[in-house]
């Protein structure tokens, strides 16, 4: 969540700390009531926190279809946009798409150790 009049510098910010890659936005939640949203919306999937040590580390085992979801039925105002670039995960999920073919071409291509 931020305050920030643009929410891509809090995007950036967080990609810098600690982290192998930028964070990739799939999607964009706005609402008058930020922080209630952000709070329902960590209850709504406190089981399925990732580090349940360390409250500070905000990271769930959730997908965006689930958020929009519950975006939906929880404050129903709030404006919910996808049509967020991800770059670095769509680019990440084309390569693996491209070596696991490859990895498939080469599996096709070699001769069984017996008949």
């Amino acid at each position: 969540m931020t305050r920030r009049l643009e929410p891509y510098d809090r995007v950036r910010e967080l990609g810098d700390a600690s982290v192998p890659f930028l964070f990739d936005t799939h999607a964009m939640i706005y609402s008058d009531d930020a922080p209630a949203l952000e709070k329902t919306l960590h209850a709504e999937y406190e089981n399925r926190r990732v580090n349940t040590a360390n409250y500070r580390k905000e990271f769930f085992r959730v997908n965006v279809d689930e958020v929009e979801e519950a975006v939906k039925r929880l404050a129903p105002a709030a404006d919910f946009f996808r049509d967020i670039e991800a770059q670095e995960f769509h680019e990440t999920m084309s390569k693996r798409k491209q070596e696991a073919e490859q990895l498939e071409e080469e599996k096709a291509t070699e001769f069984p150790d017996e008949i």
